[in-house]
């Protein structure tokens, strides 16, 4: 009974929340919240939002880095940057990119282990890792290699953290064209090998009732 009265009362608070953003959204008196994994907010959406603004000059952007996925259903966040897609009937996505996975480390890293040039030789070195070992088992998949068990490497929970991590010199990440690629092309991190593998799509994700709103096509 109480979860019956509980999704009676969303429905009806969110069409009353609905009815106010859209008031906001006319008197241009409310930011546009965008949640983002934190690497792709970090590396990727902040330098490009001045370009944003600068041709959305009416448009307020409040970007909310998070790991956690964003209520959009409750209107907690307008739209959403997801890594992967999602599967709520109430939303709407579009794909941003597909990019290619590939392990980097620094050049230092790369010199003190001249041994480790193909991916088959990553399973004695120190991988670094996000929230858990998952992603580099499934790399480790998808290029058809046994993923090494115990996976070596500490845990640093956020992709830009890992990538961090190894332009220190610290081992070994996953990362992409999106998040690493310009450290890639400075030189401040080097691909181990050379692979053609992608796990999951980058896609812009919103209400479906809200699909339409002005503010959120600009975006």
């Amino acid at each position: 009974a109480g979860a019956e009265y509980a999704a009676a009362l969303s429905a009806a608070l969110g069409q009353i929340t609905q009815a106010t953003v859209k008031l906001q959204e006319t008197k241009q008196t409310r930011p546009l919240t965008i949640a983002s994994l934190p690497g792709f907010a970090l590396r990727w959406l902040t330098p490009r939002l001045p370009d944003f603004q600068r041709r959305n000059p009416n448009i307020d952007i409040a970007v909310r880095p998070s790991e956690e996925r964003a209520n959009l259903i409750g209107f907690h966040a307008d739209a959403e940057i997801l890594y992967g897609t999602p599967t709520e009937a109430e939303l709407r996505y579009t794909h941003i990119a597909t990019p290619r996975v590939f392990p980097v480390a620094s050049p230092g890293w790369r010199a003190a282990h001249p041994d480790v040039t193909r991916p088959e030789h990553l399973g004695g070195a120190s991988l670094l890792h996000e929230d858990s070992h998952e992603q580099w088992r499934r790399w480790f998949r998808k290029i058809g290699i046994p993923a090494p068990e115990p996976l070596k490497g500490p845990r640093l929970w956020h992709a830009h953290m890992a990538l961090e991590a190894a332009k220190h010199g610290q081992g070994v990440a996953l990362g992409n064209d999106l998040i690493c690629g310009e450290d890639v092309a400075a030189g401040r991190l080097v691909e181990i090998g050379t692979t053609n593998v992608a796990l999951e799509p980058y896609v812009f994700i919103t209400r479906r009732d809200r699909w339409d709103e002005p503010a959120l096509v600009r975006f």
